[in-house]
C-alpha cells in the first residue's frame, strides 16, 4: 500500500497557490495565477488550462480559497490525480493598461469622416473622451467602431466606440458630435395654400429659365 500510494503522488499534479497574483484578460485560469508542475506535461497544460470564472474588473479583486481551487480542478478534470499547497487562499488582483481618450476620439472620427467624406461638411466633437483603465490581455487591446449611415445627419450625433479586450467587447464609450452639413436646399419665401403650384425663382445666369412646376402638399 505504501509503494501503491508513493507512485500516485510521484504521478500526480502539483499545484501551489500564491497569497497574491495578478491576471490579465477577462477569464481566470489556474496556470495563470499559481505554479502548477508534474511529470506529464500534457496533464500539466490541462491542469493549467482549468478556468476559475471571471477575472477581477478594474478596482476590485477576488479571493480564491484553496479548497474551491481543488474542486473546479476535479469537476474539470476527474481523472487527475492534484495535490494542492501553499496559502490557504490567493487574493487576485487585475493587470490595468490605459486607453487613451485621444485614441477613442480619433476611432469615432475616422467612422464618422467615411461617412461624410463625399458632403460638404464638419464634425466637431462636443466633449473630449477621458482616459480609461481596462483589464490588461494577452494582446494589445483594440477599438471599433461602426455606424450606419442614416444615423449621420446634420445636428447632434452620437458615435461609439467599443473597446475590445482579447476579442470580446469589454466597453462601449459613446461620443458626441455637432454635425454640421452645407448645400443648395429649395426653401419656400412666402406662405402657400395647399395644392398651389410652385415654381422656382429664375436663375438669373440662365436667361429664361423658370425650373419644373411642382404642386404644394398639405
Amino acid at each position: 500500500m505504501m509503494i501503491l500510494t508513493t507512485a500516485l503522488l510521484l504521478g500526480s499534479i502539483s499545484v501551489t497557490l500564491p497569497t497574491e497574483a495578478y491576471s490579465s484578460g477577462t477569464e481566470l485560469r489556474l496556470g495563470a495565477i499559481a505554479q502548477v508542475v508534474g511529470e506529464d506535461p500534457a496533464e500539466v497544460e490541462l491542469v493549467s488550462s482549468v478556468l476559475l470564472g471571471y477575472a477581477p474588473a478594474p478596482g476590485y479583486s477576488r479571493l480564491l480559497v484553496s479548497r474551491r481551487v481543488l474542486e473546479h480542478v476535479h469537476d474539470a478534470l476527474p481523472g487527475i490525480e492534484v495535490r494542492m499547497s501553499g496559502a490557504r487562499a490567493c487574493r487576485v488582483w487585475p493587470e490595468m493598461t490605459s486607453i487613451k481618450g485621444s485614441a477613442i476620439e480619433a476611432t469615432a472620427r475616422k467612422e464618422l469622416t467615411r461617412h461624410l467624406a463625399n458632403t460638404d461638411a464638419e464634425a466637431t466633437l462636443v466633449s473630449v473622451p477621458k482616459d480609461i483603465q481596462v483589464p490588461a490581455g494577452t494582446k494589445p487591446s483594440a477599438l471599433r467602431s461602426l455606424i450606419s449611415a442614416a444615423s449621420v445627419r446634420p445636428g447632434v450625433v452620437s458615435v461609439p466606440v467599443r473597446i475590445m479586450v482579447d476579442g470580446s467587447l469589454y466597453r462601449t464609450v459613446w461620443t458626441r458630435w455637432n454635425v454640421d452639413v452645407w448645400g443648395t436646399h429649395s426653401v419656400l419665401i412666402r406662405p402657400v395654400r395647399a395644392g398651389e403650384v410652385l415654381r422656382a425663382i429664375p436663375d438669373l445666369s440662365k436667361s429664361g429659365y423658370l425650373g419644373n412646376p411642382i404642386r404644394a402638399m398639405a
